[in-house]
C-alpha cells in the first residue's frame, strides 16, 4: 500500500488490475469516488478501474 494523493495514478490503474489480477484503489481514485457518491453524480465519472463499476 503506498497511500498519497501526489501520485499520478488515474493513467494506470486498468493495466495495474490486468496486470495483478485484483481491484485496484488510488488514494485519489477514492476520494473522487466517495465525493461524487455524496454529491449524487457519480453517473458522471469516466470510469477508471473496478471501484467506480461498483
Amino acid at each position: 500500500m503506498l497511500p498519497c494523493t501526489a501520485w499520478r495514478t488515474f493513467e494506470v490503474i486498468k493495466e495495474l488490475e490486468n496486470d495483478l489480477n485484483i481491484p485496484v484503489v488510488t488514494a485519489n481514485q477514492a476520494t473522487i469516488w466517495s465525493l461524487a457518491r455524496r454529491a449524487s453524480i457519480e453517473s458522471a465519472l469516466r470510469p477508471r478501474g473496478k471501484l467506480f463499476a461498483i
